[in-house]
Parts: structure tokens; sequence; C-alpha cells
């Protein structure tokens, strides 16, 4: 189980540059907003649900959103 999750990870990587892209062109149109609803990161679902699913509830934790931005500088968004 364990072998196929670490292949299923290598092959979800392997596209993240182009998911990531398109992922950000969709949202272009989201862009702008004020206060709460300013939109401050674009993630690609593959990448959102593995996070997801790997550490239930990461995505609520103030320090790993963080951490990922950091690690991945293109899911941010510039105002």
């Amino acid at each position: 189980m364990r072998k196929a999750n670490e292949q299923a990870v290598v092959r979800e990587k392997s596209g993240y540059a182009q998911r990531q892209e398109q992922a950000r062109r969709a949202a272009k149109s989201l862009e702008g907003g004020k206060g709460n609803f300013r939109l401050q990161r674009v993630t690609d679902t593959a990448t959102y649900l593995r996070h997801q699913q790997e550490r239930p509830g990461c995505w609520g934790d103030k320090g790993f959103v963080k951490d990922f931005e950091k690690s991945n500088p293109e899911v941010k968004v510039k105002h």
C-alpha cells in the first residue's frame, strides 16, 4: 500500500507545473476583491487533495499554509 501511495505521489507531482498554470489562468478573473474575500493563493485540485489526504485539516493550519507558500511561491497571488 505504501509503495502504491508513493508511486501516486510521483505521478501527481510530475504534472504539477501544467496543472498549476491551468488553475492560475482559470482563477485570473477572481483576482481583486477586498478584505476576507480577496484571493490569496491558487492551488491545483490534485495537490490540494493530496495534502488534505496526507494531513487531514492541514489547510486550516496557518503554519502549514505558510510553509506551503514558502515552498511553492507560484501559488501566492500578488496584489
